[in-house]
């Protein structure tokens, strides 16, 4: 059994800050290319803020078959087939989806 393994495309160069809040925002692509139901944290997403952000994923993942939620304890998306409704099988690639995250600036 693999690990969990991820990466992160952003859209922007930096976080970007919303004016007049101590809060920063991220956007990009996250690709889960090994699901593993022991999850590891995606330091892509999390090093950009203090504590837990808020990650918001744009949909099904690319596979079609799959989709997810990001776990704000496991610091990394937790994911389920679709037909079955079951938790993807560890050493699975699940595809890339859209997010949004935001939180308070480390």
């Amino acid at each position: 059994m693999a690990a969990y393994a991820s990466s992160v495309v952003l859209g922007d160069a930096v976080a970007q800050k919303l004016a007049g809040t101590p809060l920063r925002v991220i956007r990009g692509t996250l690709t889960v290319s090994n699901y593993n139901s022991v999850l590891a944290e995606i330091t892509g997403v999390t090093k950009y803020f203090r504590g837990a952000p808020i990650v918001i994923l744009g949909g099904k993942f690319s596979t079609g078959l799959h989709s997810g939620q990001w776990d704000a304890a496991g610091k990394a998306v937790k994911a389920w087939v679709d037909t079955t409704g079951a938790q993807v099988a560890n050493d699975v690639n699940i595809g890339s989806v859209q997010f949004v995250a935001f939180g308070v600036a480390p």
